[in-house]
């Protein structure tokens, strides 16, 4: 059977594969007979699957159901029955690796195995003044928990309450004030502190009075405990022991053998906005106990004595220490948590997938990851959330997760795809449609696996099930075979990394953005640029993917051509956001010495050292872009695979070969339909599939090559040939 056989089998009737999952958690049947009923329902409306976990049995009062999460024999008899009956039925089952989120907690089991799992950070308090003498003291932070006497129990407020957060004051100083967000270390003043009370006597001016200080967090979790610290390797290995570990206990290695994957569920570390019950009042980083060490062997110097750098602006080589900083909770993070549970899915022949919180923008990804595309890169099959439906105009997530992927040559990426702001937030109308929309628009950008959130039975069954077989034509075309872009784009996380500054208050608010609007002036500068340059790209019909300066180091050039592992490319992006990490700036020079053309994006005034070298050594092969101008330079460098007659910023394309066959992805994103005339790479005779009405239909290009065609409104087409 030819491939274009095999891909118009799947398109008649794809396998359950390719089809969406339901995430369901323990909401289906616990009694057998009831499950096949649940299950017939499922097949009506056409489901690939489920994602599930263990929870409490039925009827368990609300104030144990945490203490009965993980322990409930009967409800683990309960899901092994119910995954069995989805392997009869041929359907993919997932596990969802938590009760509720930020995964890492299990419920509260992970904290109980050790009260001193709970979450560390670093925090600076300060007060301002003009001079003269004063003092304030440093204690653990009100917690404020009387508001959550309806989650929480009597106990469970007064255990928080009473907790010692051992707090450890590393230095004190005063600071000339430059500005809100830039102090002077030059001219600071040591400070004396004795009983956790900083005191001074200073010269009249506008001084900011800061205390650097370490400690466990006031950062609970819904089960009414701490939330725990991910950054080290041993509580970890107590989330994975407590969970992963009690899915094999329960569900029986054989069954375990079977699932595709298990989901976490947005892990992070600690910044204002990574939990519903975070009560610190100054801003935070992420900290674990064995980074002032780490931070000495690694990098030579004592981070403890430049916490100024990270928390403001100064007149001293704050940037250094800020990339230092980040690269070290970066490397640690993805070494402690998703590389555990890559390794731990490796051995049981699943994949880790799930997501993390704080996707959208390069500030949010650090403050929550330290850095997003490095932690994709440890998951088989790396995954976002995707929380609106109506009309989605943010790209980074699905990008970033794909292109880790394509990096690493995993095959499956996944979005968690919901109704949630429209419903709790924007309350937009929307109908199956939005439903179609935001997944072409997640599958044009590299996600081919859909774990659903909308609701069971939010549409009829007819609609759903139309929506799950468009899903899966999308996904038979474009999971299987390779991606092919011309663009390759840098990600300036160093850049961004340098920029941060840490904040007491969420950096974001609920709504689809590139750029984080109560981050520093300088990140959102960047932010705007590099979500910016995506955005008019793929709008103009140009696709690309994403790569961080370690994926630089696996490239090659020849001939002009960059080649990754599994991908080549036409030209390389960078944006030029100040230092370049000296083994990146290696890997660029190498890539120019193979014959690249380097695009340097400008944002910002002024020219990096690094460029400038760049531009000396390498005239002919450098050439500066900016926002306005980076389709036009795109486009005198590399070849379209579909060129579109007029202008059309509602429409999308992707390219994909599987075999001898090359699949063009042509999406509509536009509310209403696109008559559109375009030339592609292919010869010969297309095939066009229309994955929404299901129709299949044969194309004879013009003698100039020419096809028209019609792409529905808010959907996409396939077309199918050869390249001669």
């Amino acid at each position: 059977m030819s491939t274009l056989e095999k891909l118009t089998a799947q398109f008649n009737n794809p396998d359950n594969i390719y089809r969406p999952l339901q995430i369901i958690h323990c909401h289906y049947p616990k009694q057998p007979e009831k499950m096949d009923e649940f299950l017939d329902r499922a097949a009506e409306k056409g489901m690939g699957g489920f994602v599930v976990n263990t929870e409490a049995s039925p009827g368990t009062p609300r104030e144990q159901i945490y203490d009965k999460y993980l322990t409930d024999e009967a409800d683990w008899k309960a899901l092994r029955t119910f995954i069995e009956k989805c392997y009869e039925r041929g359907l993919k089952v997932w596990l969802y690796d938590e009760r509720g989120f930020p995964s890492g907690a299990a419920g509260k089991w992970t904290y109980e195995q050790d009260h001193d799992f709970h979450v560390r950070g670093a925090t600076c308090p300060h007060v301002r003044t003009t001079g003269g003498k004063g003092s304030f003291t440093v204690d653990g932070g009100k917690r404020n928990l009387d508001a959550l006497r309806n989650e929480f129990t009597e106990e469970q407020i007064n255990t928080l309450n009473s907790l010692d957060l051992k707090i450890k004051i590393h230095s004190a100083a005063a600071y000339p004030r430059i500005s809100d967000e830039e102090i002077s270390v030059l001219g600071k003043i040591d400070l004396e502190v004795k009983d956790n009370v900083v005191s001074w006597d200073l010269p009249e001016g506008d001084w900011i009075v800061c205390a650097f200080v370490t400690k466990k967090l006031n950062y609970f979790v819904h089960a009414g405990v701490p939330f725990v610290d991910l950054l080290r390797d041993d509580v970890v290995k107590a989330f994975i022991n407590c969970t992963h570990d009690s899915y094999v206990k329960y569900l029986g290695e054989e069954n375990v053998s079977k699932l595709e994957a298990i989901f976490t569920d947005e892990p992070s570390v600690a910044c204002h906005g990574c939990g519903y019950h975070f009560y610190e009042p100054y801003a935070v980083v992420a900290w674990t106990d064995t980074f002032e060490q780490e931070f000495v062997r690694t990098y030579g110097y004592d981070i403890t004595k430049n916490f100024d750098c990270i928390f403001f602006d100064t007149d001293t080589d704050y940037k250094r220490v800020r990339r230092d900083y980040w690269k070290l909770v970066a490397r640690t993070y993805e070494r402690t948590f998703f590389k555990q549970i890559y390794d731990w899915c490796e051995k049981h022949g699943l994949e880790s997938t799930g997501h993390m919180y704080g996707e959208e923008t390069l500030s949010m990804q650090i403050a929550l990851n330290a850095d997003l595309f490095g932690l994709m890169c440890y998951m088989q099959m790396p995954g976002v959330d995707r929380l609106h439906s109506v009309n989605p105009r943010d790209v980074i997530p699905e990008k970033t997760a794909s292109s880790a992927a394509h990096l690493m040559g995993h095959k499956r990426t996944m979005s968690e795809s919901s109704f949630h702001f429209a419903n709790s937030f924007w309350h937009l109308p929307y109908d199956i449609s939005d439903m179609f929309n935001t997944g072409t628009y997640q599958y044009m950008l590299g996600i081919n696996n859909i774990a659903s959130y909308y609701g069971y039975d939010q549409f009829p069954p007819h609609e759903r099930k139309a929506w799950e077989i468009y899903m899966g034509r999308l996904a038979a075309f474009l999971s299987e075979g390779k991606h092919v872009a011309p663009v390759l784009m840098h990600i300036p996380m160093t850049g961004a990394w340098e920029r941060y500054i840490p904040r007491d208050h969420k950096i974001w608010f609920v709504g689809p953005s590139h750029v984080a609007p109560f981050s520093s002036e300088a990140v959102k500068r960047l932010e705007y640029a590099y979500g910016e340059a995506q955005l008019r790209l793929l709008d103009s019909q140009w696709d690309y993917d994403l790569i961080d300066d370690r994926g630089l180091l696996q490239c090659n050039a020849e001939n002009g051509i960059i080649s990754t592992r599994f991908e080549k490319f036409e030209t390389l992006v960078i944006f030029d956001s100040g230092y370049i990490d000296p083994d990146a700036y290696s890997s660029i020079k190498r890539l120019l010495d193979g014959g690249i053309t380097l695009l340097v994006c400008r944002f910002e005034s002024g020219m990096s050292e690094q460029v400038r070298e760049l531009v000396d050594e390498y005239p002919s092969q450098i050439k500066f872009t900016n926002i306005d101008s980076i389709v036009s330079d795109v486009s005198e460098l590399c070849e379209k695979p579909i060129d579109v007659d007029g202008t059309h910023p509602k429409l999308w394309v992707r390219h994909n070969v599987i075999d001898d066959t090359h699949v063009l992805a042509v999406y509509n994103r536009a509310l209403e339909d696109d008559k559109v005339t375009i030339k592609t790479i292919l010869s010969g005779e297309l095939t066009v599939f229309y994955p929404e009405s299901g129709n299949i239909e044969k194309v004879k290009p013009s003698k100039s090559g020419k096809i028209k065609l019609t792409v529905p409104k808010k959907s996409g087409i396939l077309i199918t040939g050869e390249v001669k």
